[in-house]
């Protein structure tokens, strides 16, 4: 889908609450949906369709959430002994006697490793599994 901008004409009466929905919309990443971006149109096209303005609050409500919760997707580093399980993965970076481990509850939970090529994913779980031998 193009971006806002190429669709359509641009808005006449662009106001700056406006402006803010589609960098809401763009920061979002939402321009695939087809439902945002028809609820977007509907205000850029009647400013004072209030039931319009209220069917886009409700499509981005969940992302706005999400957002309030956690503004930055990357967390602080932990303190030392924070996330020092018994299952150790790693540690962090700059810090040589700061570990990161598991706890055998945690085993059991979902766990995703991402990186690129060369950034340690093959050793993390090599450790995780040294670990788990270790303590049988």
């Amino acid at each position: 889908m193009k971006p806002f901008g190429q669709q359509r004409h641009a808005p006449e009466n662009i106001d700056a609450g406006f402006m803010k929905l589609v960098d809401e919309v763009d920061d979002y990443g939402l321009w695939d949906d087809e439902d945002v971006v028809d609820a977007l149109w509907a205000v850029s096209d009647h400013p004072e369709d209030l039931t319009a303005r209220r069917i886009l609050d409700d499509l981005l409500a969940p992302y706005r959430e999400l957002q309030e919760i956690s503004p930055n997707p990357f967390l602080p580093l932990p303190r030392r002994g924070e996330v020092d399980g018994p299952f150790r993965i790693g540690k962090i970076a700059g810090q040589e006697d700061n570990y990161i481990g598991l706890t055998e509850a945690e085993l059991n939970l979902n766990v995703g490793i991402f990186g690129q090529i060369g950034y340690g994913k093959t050793m993390t779980i090599v450790n995780l599994l040294v670990s788990i031998l270790e303590a049988q």
